[in-house]
């Protein structure tokens, strides 16, 4: 990514992803004020005779320098992320982690099939489907959504059939 793919706007930033796995390029936003804040520091980092227009530097001692981050290094942040984080297994962790997450937090908030599809690129429901982790939390909403749906006045039959008393 360049700093040409960042568009910042008074209240959010809008980053352009050219180059994607599926050749389709997106474009997501950030308007969470944390974040803007952590990108307009990161970016404000960036050493003023930088002579390219890579937005992510190499990050050492405290300070940025000039040396572009490659894709090699993007692929694997989340594995040393993991690896600080002291998660179990850290070195199973890739690149795909940030697309996996993405579309599990879509789900799990509720998003619908159309719009998981969009995010991630995908034309195939059930692609964006296997992208999709099952949360804990997840399960218990739909526990409870089941369990709301039941009348105290049911009784279940010998084949699990639920049966509501009138």
């Amino acid at each position: 990514m360049t700093t040409n793919d960042f568009k910042f706007e008074e209240n959010s930033v809008f980053i352009t992803v050219a180059k994607t796995k599926t050749n389709q390029q997106r474009i997501f936003a950030i308007s969470n004020p944390i974040w803007l804040k952590l990108i307009a520091e990161y970016y404000a980092l960036r050493p003023a005779h930088t002579n390219h227009n890579r937005f992510f530097v190499n990050y050492k001692s405290g300070k940025c320098t000039v040396q572009p981050i490659g894709i090699n290094k993007m692929g694997s942040m989340p594995r040393r992320i993991a690896k600080f984080l002291n998660l179990p297994n850290s070195e199973l962790y890739s690149g795909h982690c940030f697309r996996r997450s993405s579309a599990s937090h879509l789900a799990n908030k509720g998003e619908d099939i159309i719009s998981l599809k969009r995010h991630g690129g995908w034309k195939s429901s059930s692609v964006a489907e296997s992208y999709v982790e099952a949360s804990a939390q997840k399960k218990l909403d739909i526990a409870q959504t089941l369990a709301s749906q039941i009348p105290a006045s049911s009784s279940q039959n010998s084949n699990g059939c639920i049966l509501t008393l009138q």
